[in-house]
């Protein structure tokens, strides 16, 4: 058996074919010959190139595991429509019509975005079902629809013929568990480039054979979310009963746990910036900006005489605005739990009713140094 693929311009494969051996010579007419048109990168339809492009399969999508997440890119760079194609289709399959038996078939999935069941819309009888093992390959194939499906594991296509799922960019072997090529983004997702999602296939998934990234479990609105922000998977299925025990999930962006008191996924960030223009010429301050409530933290003292005593030392808390961040020259950034951040906001509002003393300011202590591991606080002298 040989297969031959073609790719079209953003390397997705747009037909595949399949040429059987006889009499010492590859035949010329393959035996098969599909041909794939998509929407980004989920398949929309499936046509026969042996009978003039016949129709054989539509397919229907709706949110991945991205849901709407409103990066607005998939993870090769395009723009794409939020939700849709984030994380490569996976999970976002709704619906399948087979044209030849004008049957529709709805599919349903696991946690990791692979399909478990197909169900017939018309009869409501399982028409397939499916059980892996961590790397894709089958425990249970069962039904009358189990063999001709061709998505799966991971929500991609299966390639009977070489026992392999086309991701994208790569094709993924079960039975080897790893990738059949390399890399084509090299070492940047590891050093092993041609491992299978880090070799972690419970708790990563890989859009389109390029990277590995995240399983998102679960999103729904909650005080103090951020927008755009994920809710993950560590080994359990996330509901909202267990993200509010904290011991399930965690952020997308810089691994900072969920919080159960400000918010799911709340994360603040502290910047110690300077003013532009700079009104004086030791101006600076901490930022604080969490969701719904940002501050700016000054730390004020008079210039030091000439036998070095300073005088007038004071803390101020003030409103802040994050749009006015471009206004700022942005020394050091860091991101913290809401709880860190409205410690940091706490503790700013104390000292600003019982000023500490010059050192105790301007050593960092607390709000800075031990907290969050900026360098140095913000500060400024008062004219």
């Amino acid at each position: 058996m040989k297969l031959v693929f073609t790719y079209d311009y953003m390397g997705r494969r747009v037909r595949k074919q399949v040429y059987s051996y006889s009499a010492g010579a590859w035949n010329s007419t393959p035996t098969t010959d599909r041909k794939f048109v998509y929407d980004g990168w989920n398949l929309l339809l499936e046509l026969n190139g042996l009978s003039s492009d016949a129709v054989l399969r539509k397919y229907a999508w709706g949110l991945d595991l991205s849901g709407q997440s409103g990066s607005g890119q998939s993870p090769d760079g395009q723009a794409v429509v939020h939700g849709i194609h984030a994380t490569g289709g996976i999970g976002g399959l709704l619906a399948m019509h087979d044209a030849g038996t004008s049957t529709n078939h709805w599919y349903f999935y696991n946690a990791n975005g692979d399909i478990g069941q197909l169900v017939d819309s018309s009869s409501g009888n399982f028409s397939a079902k499916y059980q892996y093992y961590p790397y894709g390959g089958e425990i249970q194939a069962v039904g009358a629809y189990a063999t001709t499906n061709p998505f799966r594991f991971g929500t991609k296509f299966w390639d009977a013929e070489q026992q392999a799922y086309y991701y994208g960019y790569r094709y993924h072997k079960p039975k080897l568990g790893r990738w059949l090529s390399r890399d084509p983004l090299e070492e940047s997702d590891g050093l092993n480039i041609q491992a299978f999602v880090r070799n972690s296939p419970s708790g990563l998934v890989d859009p389109l054979g390029l990277a590995a990234d995240e399983v998102a479990c679960c999103k729904f609105a909650a005080s103090g979310v951020m927008p755009g922000v994920y809710y993950y998977m560590k080994e359990v299925f996330c509901t909202p009963a267990v993200l509010s025990a904290d011991t399930c999930c965690r952020c997308a962006s810089d691994n900072t746990v969920v919080s159960s008191t400000y918010g799911h996924c709340c994360i603040c960030t502290i910047y110690r910036a300077r003013f532009k223009p700079y009104t004086w010429p030791d101006h600076q301050s901490t930022l604080v900006v969490c969701p719904g409530k940002s501050k700016r933290i000054d730390f004020l003292f008079n210039k030091q005489n000439a036998i070095g005593i300073t005088f007038g030392e004071e803390v101020v808390v003030l409103p802040f605005d994050p749009v006015d961040l471009p206004k700022w020259t942005v020394q050091e950034e860091i991101k913290v739990d809401c709880e860190t951040g409205q410690r940091i906001i706490d503790q700013a509002n104390s000292d600003a009713k019982n000023p500490p003393d010059y050192n105790f300011i301007h050593d960092c202590h607390w709000y800075n140094r031990e907290m969050i591991g900026i360098g140095k606080c913000g500060y400024r002298y008062l004219e």
